[in-house]
């Protein structure tokens, strides 16, 4: 598992060479000068493991001990398979939530927010690929500034049968003052016994405990006074019963749509149906831009790749630009023994060239020419450091380049200083690969860590699993820990609790004969976290995207994609979590997982003028929810000429938009028209101007 916390240079400009987990740069606002560092001052953090999933809470404080006023960046990246589902800012021994907007409409807020000394706003934003930039404004001198984030991810079950935390602490390089107080609690609770627990501080029994409580629950804690940790903290866990039952766990909804969602896992063998040999084609990116230490960085990561290979492997080298240079220069491949390897070597120090453009549709094409084995594991290593600026530059021109034999060549794209990666993920993501970032200042032996690990499993392509009736939209996800084990996991959602078995079969592909067959029932369950719907809605979120990269003009796609991220405190590309000190009668209150408004509210719409859309913004408070919540746009003579809403809403924040059109979807003229939100018998009005 990667490091999680890394400073975008390009973005602040000038920063230290080197990227280090939770830690908050500054400078003054709206110059160009010098960057901060703002004193960490204690970490308070908290993460609950049950079973696969782990819910992380991070609580950190810094000072500004600088004698000005400062904004502050605090930007950083997740692990692969993890989500953002929370931020806290604390002002004035006052804690506050966030509210989930339009993108568009936070960011204009925020900037007229930081313009007030008394309301402290903090923007959260992503920034693709599991990156994420968090804006503070108005840190006075000598202020403390403390933050509370959450995520959460499915953890995996490697290859040695243990589960992996990570918790990033490496301050080396950024602070040289020990945090006054460190504090990790890991709370782990298990639907089977627990056979071991270890971190990697172990060998310090003054600053880590590990507490049994039963055979299934146990708490882990770190920490002590003036702490300066120079590398992350690591735990390790195994359960009994690895391969002999089904994990789930499910979350129900308490308000219409009283929907259940369930996250489910299991480990099996797999009796020797694959045979693990990978075959590996390793796509390097020759353009003129690959110059200086983007080229010393291919070959690096090219070398340690190789190396990675075991002798039953075969590879392939193609170098691309406006041309193809391939090793071997003909179709084949070869196997990665000791004298392939080193002829490898020696090609790749020798013809490495950069030159030309970059182009990906005929290195990607080629693969259809190669004889890759029927049984192979098949990947193509992808490193590049942009956008392709030749040929087909789209993910629905390029994905079918990587099907072959009605089957995937998984991709693994490494990218090298590139700022938009988002294509590259998608094309990682629809074909069960990987997508690996370098960011400038990055340490590329840490992240070709990231690769080299998956390298040691094999796809597994023959699981098959069936559910009953009532049960919708299932997310899985199968990977193979090392040669005849396999783990699935699946999330999905369902009503009612379902009296049919659902079962899961591991299945020869050839033959069909059943490995193993398992089964349980699914049953409403409101105990565990909101995390398991929240984890069903981030692979919603993310199936959307995919269909919004084949039809991006296609505003339905992006309006649905907003309505998930708003109800269920999801980050998405179109949104932003924006939290800031209320004045007046904006105060939130927190009502369970998420924040609902205290009274019903219509917002400004941004931008007001406007010409071509407007964002509108509406609060719903938990008083009468089982009432319809009517939002309509009316013209100077009263007319209603177009309905943005007219269903039951759950409590909370939303946004919508209006396009300027009426119900036939004409366009309706310049004026100035109203903009009502009804609900029983309240009502909220704004005027909305439009200019043609």
């Amino acid at each position: 598992m990667s490091r999680f916390f890394f400073l975008v240079v390009a973005l602040l400009c000038v920063l230290p060479q080197c990227a280090w987990p939770g830690k908050l740069f500054a400078r003054k606002p709206g110059t160009a000068s010098p960057i901060y560092n703002l004193r960490q001052i204690d970490i308070q953090s908290s993460i609950t493991i049950m079973n696969l999933l782990a819910i992380t809470h991070v609580d950190e404080r810094f000072l500004n001990s600088e004698a000005t006023e400062v904004e502050a960046w605090y930007v950083f990246q997740l692990p692969e398979n993890a989500v953002m589902d929370g931020l806290w800012l604390w002002v004035d021994g006052e804690r506050i939530t966030c509210t989930v907007r339009r993108k568009d409409a936070a960011q204009a807020e925020y900037d007229s927010l930081a313009q007030k000394d008394d309301t402290y706003p903090a923007i959260l934003e992503t920034l693709g690929a599991h990156r994420f930039q968090m804006r503070m404004a108005n840190i006075k001198p000598g202020q403390i500034r403390r933050i509370e984030i959450r995520y959460f991810q499915q953890l995996s079950t490697h290859a040695d049968g243990l589960v992996r935390y990570r918790y990033p602490l490496n301050m080396s390089g950024y602070q040289s003052i020990p945090v006054e107080r460190l504090s990790l609690r890991i709370d782990l609770d298990m639907d089977r016994a627990i056979d071991l627990i270890r971190t990697n501080a172990d060998d310090r029994p003054l600053a880590v405990s590990s507490t049994m409580y039963g055979d299934r629950r146990a708490v882990v804690t770190f920490g002590g006074e003036y702490f300066l940790e120079n590398k992350d903290f690591l735990l390790e866990y195994a359960v009994t019963g690895r391969f002999d039952s089904i994990s789930v766990l499910t979350h129900s909804e308490t308000q219409p749509p009283n929907s259940s969602f369930f996250l489910l896992a299991f480990a099996d063998t797999m009796q020797s149906m694959v045979t693990g040999a990978m075959d590996v084609v390793f796509a390097i990116d020759a353009s003129a831009s690959m110059t200086g230490l983007r080229s010393e960085h291919v070959l690096t990561a090219l070398n340690r790749l190789l190396d990675a290979l075991e002798p039953y492997d075969r590879f392939r080298i193609v170098f691309f630009n406006d041309e193809l240079l391939s090793y071997p220069s003909d179709t084949s491949m070869v196997f990665a023994d000791h004298v392939s390897l080193s002829l490898a070597k020696a090609v790749i120090s020798q013809h490495f060239l950069a030159r030309g453009t970059t182009r990906y549709d005929h290195v990607l094409h080629s693969l259809s020419t190669l004889a890759f084995r029927s049984e192979s594991d098949r990947r193509c290593v992808f490193i590049t450091d942009g956008h392709p600026t030749h040929g087909l530059r789209t993910h629905a021109e390029l994905l079918p380049y990587l099907r072959y034999d009605n089957d995937w060549i998984r991709f693994f794209p490494l990218t090298i200083f590139t700022e938009n990666t988002d294509m590259l993920a998608t094309l990682a993501r629809s074909s069960d690969g990987m997508l690996t970032v370098l960011e400038q200042g990055d340490n590329i032996e840490d992240v070709l860590r990231r690769i080299t690990f998956s390298f040691g499993s094999a796809v597994v392509r023959d699981v098959v699993a069936t559910y009953p009736s009532g049960v919708n939209h299932v997310y899985e996800r199968i990977t193979l820990p090392q040669m005849n084990e396999i783990s699935y996991t699946a999330s999905g959602c369902f009503v009612n609790d379902i009296t049919e078995e659902l079962s899961v079969s591991i299945k020869r592909t050839a033959t069909g004969d059943v490995v193993r067959h398992k089964a349980l029932r699914l049953q409403r369950d409101v105990t565990t976290p909101v995390q398991i719907a929240r984890l069903w809605a981030s692979h919603r979120i993310q199936e959307l995207l995919e269909d919004l990269e084949d039809s991006p003009n296609d505003k339905s796609i992006q309006e649905e994609i907003i309505r998930i991220s708003e109800r269920y405190m999801i980050l998405t590309p179109f949104t932003a979590f924006l939290v800031y000190k209320p004045r007046g009668g904006d105060l939130l209150e927190a009502r369970g997982e998420l924040a609902s408004p205290a009274t019903m509210t219509l917002h400004q719409g941004y931008p007001n003028p406007f010409r071509e859309h407007i964002s509108i913004t509406y609060s719903i408070d938990v008083a009468n929810t089982h009432d319809v919540v009517l939002l309509r746009i009316f013209d100077i003579r009263g007319r209603c000429i177009r309905v943005l809403v007219n269903e039951f809403v759950l409590p909370g924040i939303y946004s919508t938009f209006w396009d300027g059109r009426d119900e036939s979807g004409l366009p309706v003229p310049s004026g100035v028209y109203r903009c009502v939100l009804q609900r029983g018998d309240q009502y909220r009005t704004i005027s909305l101007m439009l200019i043609r």
